[in-house]
Formats: structure tokens, C-alpha cells, sequence
């Protein structure tokens, strides 16, 4: 009887004591990419998982939410349309775009209480390997080789011209 009871207690609490956490994988991501935000350490125990943009839980902010039978209750109430939600509570969405980045809150209700974790999705928003300013030094450096082809070709055409009249 005792580790019953003790077992369901650890159970119970112990998602509370360590609280959820969101992975956000590719922990990077490009536009037009999908992204997942992995929720861990979600009590099995859930009723309503839901998902917030922004720092904090506000129902004007709530992308989405799903019941503990894995029905979404309400979907892409922020024009979301990119959104999936599985029922482990996971985020993905879909063709990442700027407007994406930012913070996510999701908040997980159980019947001991509530549960929230927030991420911040930060997208790379770089075009090449390379920096501005590298790319501008390459502009520069063939801006200068052309500009001296030009001057070479002009002092020989004009070294020869002025040659060929003697």
C-alpha cells in the first residue's frame, strides 16, 4: 500500500518539481523551414495543452490548444495556419516567416494544476555562409581587378596606336 501511494505521488509531482521544458529543434532555423517546439516532461495526466505567442498565457495571444483526448479545442486563433499540434503537446510549424519569431508560452493544465514553459524561437536570418562584409570586400576587390584590366587595356591600346603613327 505504501509504495503505491508513494509511486502515484512521484508520478504526480514530480513533472511539477521539475517543471516542462521546450527544445526547439532545428535549434536554428531558416525561413521556409519547419521547426518543432518538443514539450518535455508533460505529465501524461494532462487535460488541455495550450499554446500562447508571446511571454505570457493571454487569450488574445492563443495559437492553439487540444483536449486530453487529443481533439483541438480551438485552432489558429492568431492567423496561424502553418500549425500542428501533437498530442504529446508538441508545437510544429510549418514554412517558417519572420513573423514567427519571437516567444512561445505553452501551458499545460492538470487536474494538480498548471504547468507553463516559454522558448524563444530566434530564426537565422543569414542568406550565405558569408558576412556583409565579406561580400562587400569581394565587390570591391572586383570592382578594383576590372577597373585595372580596363586601365591595362587602354595604356596598351594607346602605347601601340601612338607607335604604329612614328
Amino acid at each position: 500500500m505504501r509504495v503505491s501511494v508513494l509511486s502515484v505521488l512521484v508520478t504526480t509531482w514530480l513533472p511539477s518539481a521539475f517543471g516542462l521544458t521546450i527544445d526547439i529543434s532545428p535549434r536554428s532555423p531558416r525561413p521556409g523551414q519547419n521547426v518543432l517546439l518538443n514539450v518535455s516532461d508533460i505529465p501524461q495526466s494532462f487535460l488541455l495543452v495550450e499554446w500562447y505567442k508571446g511571454q505570457s498565457p493571454s487569450a488574445s495571444d492563443q495559437i492553439i490548444s487540444i483536449q486530453v483526448n487529443g481533439s483541438p479545442v480551438s485552432r489558429n486563433l492568431l492567423g496561424f495556419h502553418e500549425v500542428d499540434l501533437f498530442s504529446n503537446g508538441s508545437l510544429q510549424i510549418r514554412n517558417l516567416q519572420n513573423l514567427h519569431k519571437g516567444f512561445y508560452t505553452v501551458s499545460v493544465q492538470m487536474r494538480e494544476g498548471l504547468l507553463q514553459a516559454k522558448a524563444d524561437l530566434i530564426l537565422d536570418d543569414s542568406t550565405s555562409g558569408l558576412s556583409a562584409g565579406a561580400i562587400a570586400g569581394i565587390c570591391v576587390g572586383v570592382i578594383a581587378a576590372v577597373a585595372l584590366i580596363g586601365v591595362s587595356v587602354y595604356v596598351y591600346i594607346r602605347k601601340n596606336s601612338s607607335g604604329a603613327g612614328h
